[in-house]
């Protein structure tokens, strides 16, 4: 057991050693607030990110718009750098097709290991619940 104090004890000396470090860059950053060119700095990411979202969304127009473009001519390049891929997605009414594959393609059915185990016992399947202890270590040690 001496060990585990030992080890308890160096825990709570470097936790007290991260919250002197925390607490010293904490100081840095205040200090560094004030200064001139970290002030323009900020302003220069917040005038980024303003733009990365402006950006974002004209992009995203820009998009809809190819689409709309597209369902009408058929035309994939409207403009250079513009362009359409076409995507192919399969709709199916989930219940036939998964009767449908239970009997043609069985093997694409994959066991499901976590819904499993929530009902497992509760179904009575052959499986053995065994305790398996875990330590803990509370936040605030004594």
């Amino acid at each position: 057991m001496t060990n585990l104090a030992d080890q308890v004890s160096e825990l709570k000396t470097l936790r007290g050693d991260r919250l002197r470090i925390k607490k010293e860059i904490e100081t840095k950053q205040a200090a560094l607030n004030d200064l001139e060119p970290y002030q323009e700095m900020v302003s220069a990411k917040v005038a980024r990110d303003q733009l990365e979202e402006k950006i974002g969304m004209l992009e995203s127009d820009i998009r809809a718009a190819t689409e709309d473009y597209y369902r009408v001519t058929k035309d994939k390049h409207p403009l250079p750098g513009i362009g359409i891929r076409v995507n192919h997605d399969m709709l199916y009414d989930l219940k036939e097709v998964e009767e449908w594959a239970r009997v043609n393609a069985p093997a694409v059915f994959k066991f499901d290991k976590k819904s499993f185990e929530s009902v497992a016992v509760d179904l009575k399947a052959p499986v053995t619940v065994v305790d398996i202890p875990k330590g803990t270590i509370a936040t605030e040690l004594p």
